[in-house]
């Protein structure tokens, strides 16, 4: 039989994750994204992106998503919506 892709398969199970808003402050909740796909293993790419940071834990952090060479699966936006640009 073959497998047929569902729409929300990069949602369950992306292959590249990008934080926006990630963080080196550990007292910040986009620390703990960070942290999470780190620690379980998550074994696609991870992209934290901020404009002030050249690495977030350890992983070269990138100004924006326009700067990721990569596909991306998932986008977690952690920033306040004030701060989110909407086109």
């Amino acid at each position: 039989m073959k497998k047929v892709n569902h729409f929300l398969e990069g949602f369950f199970s992306p292959r590249s994750v990008a934080i926006v808003g990630a963080t080196n402050n550990a007292f910040k909740m986009n620390f703990r994204v960070m942290q999470n796909l780190i620690n379980l293993n998550f074994q696609g790419q991870i992209y934290p992106v901020n404009p002030a940071a050249d690495k977030i834990s350890g992983i070269k952090a990138f100004a924006g998503l326009q700067d990721i060479p990569d596909k991306i699966d998932l986008v977690v936006s952690a920033v306040p919506a004030s701060k989110t640009v909407i086109k």
